[in-house]
């Protein structure tokens, strides 16, 4: 991963290049890690190199508190981007990070962020299947509300308008005052 041509100003020190995402099987350094986090996130303070040790230091002491797992030094990516997911400072370095987990089908924490950022397959063809077929009749479902809800709103917009008038005619006549006098 230690390629020099990266056009970053954040990595005209690191010689990483952290242009692309690795894939979650990828291993990683710590260098790249702490670089790829820095590069990721709003410098909140200090110069870059300040910012890339605090992050290195965060890396270093979820290691020793067993949070995330190294071997030698260095790290799988998919076990790096999910450590990073579960620190509120370091999430929004990794949101656009999809990883794939074999169960029940369910979105990844998309109440935490507003909007999802992984997913999960079911772990057989069948339950694939019926998780296919559960999410047609869920869209089918959809689509027929969508067509009721419209037609309540193509129904309610003449209403909405005659109100209007109406309440435009009120308001002119109060304007008027009593017994058609004028204010």
């Amino acid at each position: 991963m230690g390629l020099k041509d990266n056009k970053s100003p954040w990595a005209k020190d690191a010689d990483v290049d952290t242009a692309a995402t690795p894939s979650l099987d990828t291993i990683v350094d710590r260098k790249f890690a702490t670089q790829y986090l820095a590069q990721r996130l709003p410098m909140p303070y200090g110069d870059i190199r300040q910012f890339r040790d605090r992050i290195g230091q965060k890396i270093n002491t979820a290691v020793k508190n067993g949070k995330l797992k190294a071997t030698s030094g260095q790290y799988r990516f998919g076990d790096l981007t999910t450590w990073a997911r579960s620190r509120k400072d370091f999430a929004p370095a990794v949101e656009d990070v999809l990883i794939p987990t074999i169960g029940h089908a369910h979105m990844i924490a998309p109440a935490m962020f507003g909007r999802a950022f992984g997913y999960s397959l079911p772990p057989t063809l069948p339950a694939c299947q019926a998780a296919l077929a559960d999410a047609y009749r869920e869209l089918n479902d959809l689509r027929e509300e969508v067509h009721t809800l419209r037609a309540t709103v193509a129904t309610l917009t003449p209403l909405k308008a005659k109100a209007t008038a109406r309440s435009e005619t009120a308001k002119r006549s109060g304007q008027q005052g009593g017994r058609g006098n004028k204010k």
